[in-house]
């Protein structure tokens, strides 16, 4: 009887590992269906992952907008603040899509580096499980500024790193002769001329600057919040406007120079159509 129980439980695992196996099956057929994405693929992996956090965050965000709005008196401050950060997260989302499609057109079609093996995606969602608990937890202690401003800083503090990284990876893969285009590929000129893009973007402006700016003006808002903290002085509007401030030029600069490199890829692109216009 006790081989009989024994083979029905090694049965009943089989049967649960097999059902649990096709409703994960199911489920990537449901979703690849739905946003034409591919979670098995690195690209793919990364966008799902990202619309994860950005439901997370939205919906915390939401209903902290709600109840704010709801209650007598509400902080201004916290909902501009609130505002400010929903408007950094969508945009830095926005980013990450275009950055994902601009760095393919940087290489040859077959030579696109692809570093994301099973450990770095393990690394990578815990990354961003991390980065999306902490834009909830703003959500969450919008009302506390000095919450907000030390997360803030460790956001700013991650995304100079993450800079820092980015332009690492880049100037090591362009030095790379495996990932250069040959003379006789198709779209030869066109790659090597948004490479030169790419290394205006990265190199030649300011970003590590600018990044740094933005720690210390978070620094600085938490700063101005623990003084009026322990000396009993109400000076949390300060620390808002501060942080808000810091953010919006941040952002401001960031877009201008996002626009410019759209501007000039776009040059390059309608170039390219010109040219294939005047083959025929």
């Amino acid at each position: 009887m006790a081989g009989a129980l024994y083979i029905r439980l090694l049965n009943a695992l089989a049967m649960t590992k097999r059902f649990g196996l096709s409703i994960g099956q199911k489920a990537i057929a449901a979703y690849r269906l739905v946003t034409h994405q591919n979670p098995l693929s690195a690209e793919g992996y990364l966008k799902f992952l990202d619309l994860v956090c950005g439901i997370g965050i939205a919906i915390t965000f939401f209903f902290k907008l709600a109840q704010s709005g709801w209650q007598r008196g509400a902080n201004l401050g916290l909902i501009i603040l609130l505002l400010t950060i929903a408007l950094k997260y969508a945009a830095s989302r926005i980013s990450v899509k275009q950055e994902l499609e601009i760095g393919r057109s940087l290489y040859p079609p077959r030579r696109i580096p692809d570093d994301l093996k099973f450990k770095d995606r393990l690394w990578i969602t815990i990354q961003v499980i991390a980065f999306m608990i902490l834009y909830m937890a703003i959500g969450l202690l919008a009302d506390h500024i000095l919450a907000v401003s030390a997360i803030m800083t460790a956001i700013a503090l991650n995304d100079y790193i993450t800079r820092s990284k980015i332009h690492a990876g880049i100037a090591r893969t362009f030095s790379d002769s495996r990932y250069d285009p040959s003379p006789s590929e198709q779209d030869y000129d066109v790659i090597q001329e948004r490479r030169g893009v790419a290394r205006w973007y990265l190199f030649q402006l300011p970003q590590l600057m600018k990044e740094a700016g933005c720690v210390i003006g978070c620094v600085a808002a938490l700063g101005i919040g623990l003084y009026g903290y322990f000396n009993k002085i109400d000076i949390y509007a300060i620390a808002y406007i501060t942080l808000i401030g810091t953010l919006l030029i941040n952002e401001l600069i960031t877009l201008w120079w996002r626009f410019q490199r759209y501007q000039r890829l776009k040059q390059i692109d309608d170039q390219k159509t010109n040219r294939a216009g005047g083959a025929h």
